[in-house]
């Protein structure tokens, strides 16, 4: 397999997971079948642009995010803080970056 697909894969699914949604409901959101949605997330295949747009519109990322190896980090907990920081209010941010900065006194 291509490791471009396959670290895509892998990221689309724990984007897809730190959601809350099942491969069958993502899939519908995507409008493609869950087994393209199965087939992505194992590497096996890709998909054309505007479906990339449509995936990163739903999970609320940007196409980066799909394929930055940075998720490999730590079984992926970076990305996980990451992206929950994401939904946040920039004060409710400040407040994570200062609880943060106290694990490292």
């Amino acid at each position: 397999m291509d490791k471009f697909l396959v670290q895509f894969g892998k990221n689309l699914k724990r984007y897809r997971e730190a959601t809350g949604l099942t491969q069958e409901k993502f899939s519908e959101l995507v409008d493609v079948t869950p087994n393209t949605i199965s087939s992505l997330e194992n590497g096996k295949t890709f998909v054309t642009y505007p479906t990339i747009q449509n995936i990163c519109e739903i999970l609320k990322i940007e196409p980066f995010d799909l394929f930055s190896r940075e998720m490999e980090l730590e079984n992926g907990l970076i990305t996980d803080i990451l992206f929950g920081a994401k939904t946040l209010t920039p004060a409710q941010q400040k407040q994570l970056i200062e609880i943060i900065k106290t694990f490292n006194k």
